[in-house]
């Protein structure tokens, strides 16, 4: 038994989670079909990525991850099938699928080219239903990659563009530099800085100052070891589940008290102790 995942932002309300289900079983009724999220915000690929890139590594090799947030349907974009780490995704080509890929190990590509399996009829606004699910499908079911999708060679997809680890430290203005990848729905704003290097030279309850679009945001915050070790309604860093450095207010939302969107950049300055 395969386990195929779904990511998808069509919403948990619609009817296009389920068709797409139902396509897989029909080809693959053995399949564990496992939703990952269908609420990611619509057309929203840059959250889409991060969420597929922050769970693929906790799926056992040999899943088959199928992600559909996918604005251009129904164009000249790709379908795209990424090998990686033992594990194969599916989706659209767009950026969405290139960070997980990344993660699990160097990929490998393919673009989807076999109407031998895909639905019968292909629509121009569904091809999660018409083409990534029965591909998924397919896949679990053991149909070789070479069968169903023409090798692309090194690179030959579209990249996200956004590094989630890619926070950096910046000797000359003594701070770690980066931005806001992802927000969650409890307003912790997530950013690129990797916690293993932030500690490096922040210790916890150290004060930090938080500059977001300019010096008129600028905060001073504490690194805390978690929620629970900050006062409430306390606006602090937190290292995150995710390995990354989080902007959060203790029973509070950072997003709101702080006006938040992600891509915004942030500098993280050591303070003297």
């Amino acid at each position: 038994m395969r386990v195929i995942t779904l990511l998808t932002d069509f919403g948990m309300q619609s009817p296009y989670p389920a068709a797409m289900k139902g396509v897989i079983l029909g080809i693959a009724p053995d399949a564990c079909v496992v939703d990952l999220t269908h609420e990611i915000a619509p057309q929203g690929v840059q959250e889409g990525a991060f969420v597929l890139w922050s769970l693929v590594r906790e799926f056992p090799q040999g899943t088959v991850h199928c992600a559909v947030v996918d604005p251009g349907v129904g164009t000249g974009r790709r379908g795209l099938i990424l090998e990686a780490g033992g594990c194969l995704l599916v989706g659209p080509d767009n950026g969405l699928l290139d960070p997980a890929a990344r993660a699990l190990g160097e990929p490998r590509a393919y673009e989807i080219a076999n109407p031998r399996y895909l639905r019968g009829e292909i629509s121009h606004t569904f091809h999660g239903r018409d083409v990534f699910a029965p591909v998924a499908a397919h896949l679990a079911r053991g149909v070789p990659l070479e069968e169903i999708g023409v090798p692309l060679g090194d690179r030959g997809w579209v990249a996200l563009g956004v590094d989630f680890q890619g926070g950096r430290w910046d000797p000359g203005a003594g701070a770690f530099l980066g931005q806001i990848v992802y927000i969650d729905r409890f307003g912790n704003a997530i950013t690129n800085v990797p916690t293993e290097r932030f500690r490096e030279r922040v210790g916890f309850d150290a004060r930090v100052e938080l500059s977001l679009r300019g010096a008129a945001a600028t905060r001073i915050v504490r690194l805390r070891r978690s929620y629970g070790f900050a006062e409430r309604g306390e606006l602090l860093l937190v290292p995150g589940s995710h390995g990354l450095i989080e902007v959060s207010v203790r029973e509070g939302s950072a997003r709101e008290l702080l006006g938040l969107r992600v891509n915004d950049p942030l500098a993280l300055r050591p303070l003297p102790r």
